[in-house]
């Protein structure tokens, strides 16, 4: 058995054919080869690169062959998969140079196909842009900079931690104005992914010549969407170890197996060694401080905008009616609280602030709250009370501690304000006449602040 670095032996790159997956797994785990989570693989490319070992799936087999053998492969990693359990294929597509003239194959397809005869159901396509490639170019092809990456799933119910991938760094400039557009995990990921390859040929350091190395960044992606700490991930054509090797460095338990006993000495003695110091848990505190921060700042900007948008549908719907003087945003301990509801993200009570008599109150209250049960209104993720007060009640029913936002800018205060101060603010002579708002949150946001 090949000796591993980490505490348990099992989880390394094992010498073995792919096409003996199970019994390799279950030999060299002694019978207790613990269920997979998710596999990350890229087949070989058909019979386009010699690895120079003998009986290589894809090298010296037909296109039909080689198909059949990665049926098979990826049903026994079905088999032994959870049932919220991904597979993850990394390929191109490749020329059949039998045809005059040559045409292409859609590998990625037709191992999607397979995979889904297996039982596999196809998920989703990303494409990744790697930049450097072989020079696989020449006439009726241009350079190509990408390859597919396939996300496949055992059951409806397979993992996908997309929260983890969110952008905090690539916000329009304008989401401090509109914070209720904007998820407060930060930006979802797209499904083109822009990551470089290490240099063809070769390792980082030059000892491990690969065709076709993996960077460890798109490993890590991928792990983020399909796993949890703990997890069993598995490369079933492992090569040089970066996914079993990213794996181990992410708390995640790595497995891997090769038909290349050159590729398990380099994972043993060159790859394992150079991915475990690769910058890790001090850039993944910072990416989860910096969301954490988006994420707080985007709640407090939703509740601060919440009655500024309740008071500009209540005027466009109802025109004729008297206006509030001013509205004050309370929002529940001063930070966001999650809810029970997923669809509501903070409590936030807002008084609206009107002296007319106890019936014009009751019924712009009830007015306000048919506004707030409908779009846009609905789609800041507020609960949480809706009031109107008499400015000689204010006092009672709201706490100190407040902070003045004027002329419609709710990202920025002008400060902390007395009640009285307060209520002795008057309605913006800007355009737009925006009634005064005041919220128990300070903000000082500028329109293209972006996060680290």
């Amino acid at each position: 058995m090949q000796q591993a670095q980490g505490p348990d032996p099992f989880f390394t790159v094992h010498p073995g054919d792919s096409r003996e997956l199970g019994t390799v797994l279950d030999r060299e785990s002694g019978g207790a080869c613990p269920p997979i989570t998710c596999t990350i693989t890229s087949p070989p490319y058909a019979d386009l690169i010699n690895y120079r070992v003998p009986n290589q799936v894809g090298w010296g087999q037909s296109y039909t062959e080689y198909l059949a053998d990665c049926r098979e492969i990826f049903k026994t990693i079905l088999e032994r998969t959870t049932n919220d359990g991904a597979l993850w294929l990394v390929a191109d597509t490749i020329y059949d140079q039998s045809k005059r003239p040559s045409a292409v194959r859609p590998l990625p397809f037709d191992l999607a196909r397979v995979a889904g005869e297996a039982g596999w159901t196809l998920r989703d396509v990303v494409i990744w842009k790697k930049d450097k490639t072989r020079p696989w170019s020449g006439r009726g092809r241009l350079r190509n900079v990408f390859e597919y990456v396939l996300f496949l799933v055992k059951s409806d119910h397979y993992k996908y931690n997309v929260d983890s991938l969110r952008e905090t760094k690539e916000l329009s400039k304008w989401w401090v104005q509109y914070p209720e557009r904007f998820n407060p995990q930060g930006k979802a990921p797209t499904n083109l992914w822009e990551i470089p390859i290490p240099t063809q040929g070769t390792w980082a350091n030059s000892a491990v010549q690969h065709a076709c190395p993996l960077p460890p960044d798109l490993i890590e992606r991928i792990l983020f969407l399909s796993t949890d700490p703990g997890d069993v991930v598995l490369d079933p054509f492992a090569g040089s170890g970066t996914v079993v090797a990213e794996a181990e460095r992410l708390g995640r338990r790595g497995v891997g197996v090769e038909l290349n006993p050159k590729y398990v000495e380099a994972y043993r003695r060159v790859v394992r060694p150079e991915i475990m110091l690769r910058r890790g848990v001090d850039q993944l505190a910072e990416r989860a401080s910096a969301g954490e921060r988006l994420r707080q700042d985007i709640l407090r900007l939703r509740a601060v905008k919440y009655p500024k948008t309740m008071w500009k549908q209540f005027i466009k719907k109802h025109p004729a009616n008297a206006r509030p003087r001013l509205a004050i945003s309370s929002l529940r301990s001063g930070a966001p609280e999650v809810l029970r509801n997923p669809h509501q993200l903070i409590d936030v009570s807002v008084t609206f602030v009107f002296d007319g008599d106890e019936g014009e109150r009751e019924e712009m209250e009830r007015l306000l709250k048919e506004v707030a049960a409908n779009k846009p209104l609905t789609g800041f993720g507020v609960a949480g009370e809706i009031r109107v007060v008499h400015s000689d009640e204010l006092a009672s029913v709201v706490d100190g501690g407040l902070y003045l936002y004027e002329h419609g800018r709710t990202w920025r205060t002008s400060g902390r304000v007395t009640m009285e101060q307060l209520l002795s603010t008057p309605v913006s002579p800007k355009t737009g006449g925006y009634i005064p708002i005041s919220a128990n949150v300070p903000l000082d946001l500028e329109p293209h602040r972006l996060y680290a």
